[in-house]
């Protein structure tokens, strides 16, 4: 029962919502845990095909977020890979910071899923991602995907290594 004694409404995400806030929640998460600091672009501003921006000291990387349960932890496939828009490609081919695709793996089924509460505290469950940098060379040739890798589980030291190719850029 509600407040004023109907019925409850319903919540005010539906599932791919829910997805969204979900992947950013676990991307800063680990940027946090990191030391670090991760902004999203303000409602309805996602004008360049980024969902954050994870903050260094030297300066700043952009972080495209997909959150899913097309793809398990456990697969077999190298690649978790996504079609890419003409403006997504356009965008990320015109930034000169570096731009990072990362792909947040949710269970299948409602999103009362995805934590566990015990004893220890909350615990994701069976939640996790992967990552790959975007170049504009990557879509050379008329290439229209986009791909995390397996084989770059996202944690965080993958927030120190994208500090570090960031300052691979400016020649440090």
């Amino acid at each position: 029962m509600s407040a004023s004694g109907g019925t409850l409404a319903e919540p005010q995400l539906d599932l791919n919502g829910r997805k969204g806030r979900y992947g950013v929640a676990v991307l800063d998460t680990l940027v946090t845990a990191a030391g670090y600091d991760m902004t999203e672009p303000r409602p309805g501003a996602d004008m360049l095909a980024y969902d954050s921006t994870v903050s260094f000291p030297e300066g700043d990387v952009r972080v495209q977020i997909k959150t899913t349960h097309k793809y398990s932890l456990g697969g077999s496939n190298s690649r978790l890979t996504y079609s890419a828009t003409d403006h997504w490609i356009e965008s990320w081919s015109q930034t000169l910071m570096p731009v990072y695709f990362v792909v947040i793996v949710v269970p299948k089924g409602d999103s009362s899923g995805w934590h566990e509460h015990v004893d220890a505290g909350t615990m994701l469950r069976s939640t996790g991602g992967f990552w790959n940098r975007i170049r504009a060379a990557d879509f050379a040739d008329g290439n229209r995907s986009v791909a995390a890798l397996r084989s770059q589980r996202l944690g965080v030291d993958s927030v120190e290594q994208w500090r570090r190719e960031l300052l691979e850029g400016y020649g440090l």
